[in-house]
């Protein structure tokens, strides 16, 4: 999903450069849910969408309908969720694509990554113990382990 938004990025012509970042191999992101919903008790047998449903399910509202260009967003996020890895995922498609890169680019990069209104997209690090939602009506949900 993240090359779909650095070929946008390019394309509307924007300054600099889109951070890097790798994109998971199928095998990969199989692991990757499997550690996510062994971490948040989700039943692994269920469909991609009813475990994506089951996980938003169990996941608090942080923030709603907030303004992307106010946000603190590295600051929110280390407060909601306090230690964050150099390294995060992010999750677009029901754990089918993921990406990782860094997560000082992601904050850095925002605007450029997730886009309201038509993205829901969770991060989350290699501790597996915290996922934040943001929702394509401009909420953040955060679930903790």
């Amino acid at each position: 999903m993240l090359v779909d938004k650095k070929t946008y990025f390019r394309e509307r012509g924007s300054i600099g450069e889109f951070p890097s970042f790798d994109v998971l191999q199928r095998k990969e992101c199989e692991t990757v849910k499997s550690r996510i919903l062994k971490s948040f008790s989700v039943d692994a047998h269920l469909d991609k969408y009813k475990a994506t449903f089951e996980i938003r399910s169990k996941s608090e509202l942080a923030l709603g309908n907030f303004d992307e260009a106010t946000l603190a967003l590295e600051g929110f996020l280390r407060y909601a969720i306090g230690y964050i890895s150099s390294d995060i995922y992010l999750n677009f498609c029901h754990f089918d694509e993921i990406n990782r890169m860094k997560f000082s680019d992601f904050a850095t990069y925002f605007s450029d990554i997730w886009f309201p209104g038509a993205d829901d997209l969770d991060i989350f690090d290699v501790t597996f113990s915290w996922i934040i939602q943001f929702g394509h009506e401009n909420e953040i949900f955060l679930l903790k382990a």
